[in-house]
């Protein structure tokens, strides 16, 4: 299951492929150009956060089971997602990309990417530090820190986060945002938690973090990931 490109693990993907997972290229390539970049729904409107288990909260549920679009967007993504993985490495055609004409099904897969990386893209063992380096007020140190952070991280993690830098930045040129409305902070709202996961109870020997803990996590990878998008070009 870690060679999968849905639940699976960055280093073994890329131990078999040294590039960027094809289906996250593709989906990427699919995002970045209208109508998709355009669409005024990307990220924000459940897609693959419920594709597994559905939300605790009744309210959340009867709200998206009245969205008439839901049902066939989480339809889709499981099974695209299945094709993908049966596929290994999601290749080209495991995906029918030209037949899609939902792009929060594409969104969603995107997310559901990194949702379930494992590890996650910033690693587990970086998780401190990189926390850490949220609290740095000196400009200087917070980027050398940074850089040296992403020096630590694994080739294939490298590659993967720039690859949703620049399609996060693509998405927030003047041309895309006034149409899709995204910006910066909701960006790192949706994807901060994604890339930054502490350890939970029964994830290893380091779980020392807590499902208390998860707002101000949270809030560390939000901060985390705009930081990133406003600093990108040092």
């Amino acid at each position: 299951s870690a060679a999968k490109p849905f639940g699976g693990d960055l280093s073994v993907l890329y131990a078999l492929a040294p590039e960027l997972p094809r289906v996250l290229e593709l989906c990427g390539a699919y995002l970045e150009r209208a109508p998709a970049a355009h669409d005024g729904g990307l990220f924000r409107t459940p897609s693959s956060r419920y594709v597994d288990f559905p939300p605790h909260d009744r309210g959340v549920l009867e709200a998206l089971r009245a969205n008439p679009a839901y049902a066939a967007r989480v339809a889709a993504i499981r099974r695209y997602r299945k094709a993908s993985n049966a596929k290994m490495r999601g290749t080209a055609s495991a995906i029918p990309w030209a037949a899609i004409s939902d792009p929060l099904v594409v969104a969603g897969l995107y997310k559901l990417f990194f949702r379930q990386l494992e590890p996650p893209l910033l690693t587990y063992a970086l998780f401190d530090k990189w926390a850490q380096a949220q609290h740095q007020d000196n400009e200087l140190a917070y980027v050398v820190t940074m850089r040296s952070l992403f020096g630590a991280l694994p080739r294939a993690n490298q590659q993967v986060l720039l690859h949703a830098l620049h399609l996060f930045r693509t998405l927030l040129k003047p041309r895309n945002a006034r149409k899709n409305g995204l910006t910066r902070k909701i960006l790192a709202h949706e994807f901060g938690p994604l890339f930054l996961r502490p350890l939970r109870v029964g994830q290893g020997a380091r779980a020392r973090y807590r499902d208390r803990d998860a707002m101000t996590t949270d809030a560390v990878a939000v901060t985390l990931l705009e930081r990133m998008l406003t600093k990108y070009d040092h």
